[in-house]
């Protein structure tokens, strides 16, 4: 069956198992089920962008009702959030459902973006599990003692046909076997990095994407082979090479995913044990071993043709100015303004929209001193919380976070109303507020997903947050242009939308 199939399917089942109350969490992977549940229209339907609220909601229209209630979500973290309903659930004895989307069982142990192990996660306080898998469906059944049940869904990537298409003749990536042109792409890593990195790359003059939080922005400001990842510039010619050497973190460029679809080698250094992808089974080399690395030293790269990739590249980057000079009120060029502020502050950035245009909007005359991200499962709950956990008395702290993401995270504030007033004053906090998600207007734009689906997975709103600044006594700002970062400020950045999409548009023509 394909994900519309199972998706069916498994709504099926639990229409017919008395199910009339729905609650779904905006996500990526669980769109076929929204989509086959936006079909039918018996199904009262609410959706959330907090899985912990959806699920302990669907306790309370079990208690009002008495009948049984369904929660959907994506996979990763978004499946740890519904476990202290489903313990509520399974000591009250009641029908909580929670049906939670996962990736393809070939990548799990893979550390890749949004893949926990997360099919068995529920079991002692589950009445059921099923993990289907395959085509193992046949096998749902509800007849069972009251208490919660957890149905666990692999779907297939969009966009990919097959990950098992070339697994056959995949001849593996253990041996040391030569990349003659590889790209270099340096992720999340530590201070204590940074010297056998640069060391590498001293000796390896190699085309090379620097992320943000890899906090090398600076030190390869001017390096002569730096590829600056803006927008589907590099997914436009990693054709290219043949191999990529990964070095930190799993990357958060959009690249890295679709690795999944073309099977190229890559090498991978990091302090993380985990591949980040289904085909490589292999866990990273140690930094330290960056210089021991054989694969590279005869590397056919010519001068002339990485000339031509950076010729390429600044292109790019004039299209780019071109387009965010053409549309100032957009997030990506409001962003392009709170890096042009920043010279001495720290930056954290949360997950979803902010992390991904920091890099696109990233360009060498930019000054960065420490950047933050978390990168593990890659939801956006626990951001704010993370954020007040990185404020110190001798560095300013700005935070960038979506407008879902600080909503997710309200209680994180805590710490402020124990914080002094000097330390409060190395804090700048700046939320995006484009009304929702708008992240998955870019994702599922021109796909065929129906309008009450995209209501969904958008969960738009209407919101100030002027009452959080007044609450925790900071300086609240509403604007749609960044004009300084003050520590001691909530400023609520109001993007034009309809901007925002038609950066993206104008980027998609420039091939």
């Amino acid at each position: 069956m394909n994900n519309q199939e199972k998706a069916k399917f498994i709504i099926g089942k639990l229409l017919n198992y008395g199910v009339k109350e729905f609650c779904v969490c905006a996500g990526a992977r669980n769109t076929p089920l929204l989509q086959a549940l936006s079909e039918e229209h018996q199904a009262h339907v609410k959706s959330f962008f907090n899985e912990n609220s959806a699920a302990f909601y669907s306790i309370g229209r079990i208690k009002k009702t008495g009948h049984p209630s369904a929660v959907i979500t994506t996979s990763g973290s978004a499946v740890a959030e519904l476990l202290p309903a489903v313990m509520e659930a399974y000591f009250l004895n009641y029908p909580l459902i929670v049906v939670t989307a996962d990736r393809p069982v070939e990548f799990r142990g893979s550390g890749a973006p949004q893949t926990v192990d997360q099919q068995h996660i529920f079991n002692s306080h589950c009445m059921k599990s099923y993990d289907l898998v395959n085509d193992d469906f046949e096998e749902l059944n509800f007849l069972v003692p009251g208490g919660p049940i957890h149905i666990n869904v692999c779907l297939e990537e969009p966009n990919v046909q097959s990950f098992n298409q070339d697994l056959n003749s995949f001849d593996g990536f253990s041996e040391d076997r030569p990349m003659k042109k590889p790209l270099v792409i340096l992720s999340q890593l530590e201070q204590k990095d940074k010297p056998v990195v640069l060391d590498f790359l001293q000796k390896h003059p190699l085309p090379v994407l620097v992320e943000a939080h890899s906090n090398l922005h600076n030190e390869l400001a001017d390096y002569p082979h730096r590829i600056y990842s803006y927008e589907g510039f590099i997914e436009n010619y990693i054709d290219l090479f043949d191999g990529v050497i990964r070095i930190g973190g799993v990357p958060t460029l959009r690249l890295w995913r679709d690795l999944e679809a073309r099977k190229i080698r890559v090498k991978n250094f990091s302090r993380v044990s985990f591949s980040g992808l289904s085909y490589l089974k292999d866990s990273p080399f140690t930094l330290d071993s960056l210089n021991e690395f054989s694969s590279i030293s005869e590397s056919s790269w010519k001068e002339q043709e990485i000339s031509e990739i950076l010729f390429k590249n600044r292109k790019w980057k004039e299209k780019v100015d071109q387009v965010l000079d053409l549309y100032p009120l957009s997030e990506q060029a409001l962003f392009a303004q709170i890096l042009h502020l920043i010279k001495t502050e720290n930056l954290f950035v949360s997950n979803s929209s902010p992390i991904r245009i920091l890099d696109f909007c990233l360009k060498a005359e930019n000054t960065l001193a420490g950047v933050y991200s978390s990168r593990g499962t890659n939801g956006i709950d626990g951001q704010v919380s993370q954020s007040m956990g990185l404020v110190s008395e001798s560095e300013v702290l700005v935070s960038v976070l979506g407008d879902l993401t600080c909503l997710y995270d309200l209680s994180g504030f805590w710490p402020l109303r124990s914080f002094n007033r000097h330390l409060k004053s190395q804090f700048c906090q700046i939320v995006v507020n484009n009304e929702g998600g708008e992240l998955f207007n870019k994702i599922f734009s021109n796909r065929g997903i129906s309008p009450l689906t995209q209501d969904w997975l958008r969960v738009g709103h209407e919101l100030s947050f002027k009452g959080i600044a007044d609450m925790y006594e900071l300086d609240y700002v509403r604007t749609n242009q960044v004009i300084d970062l003050k520590g001691g400020q909530f400023i609520e950045l109001r993007p034009d939308n309809d901007q925002t999409r038609k950066v993206w548009d104008e980027l998609k023509s420039f091939v």
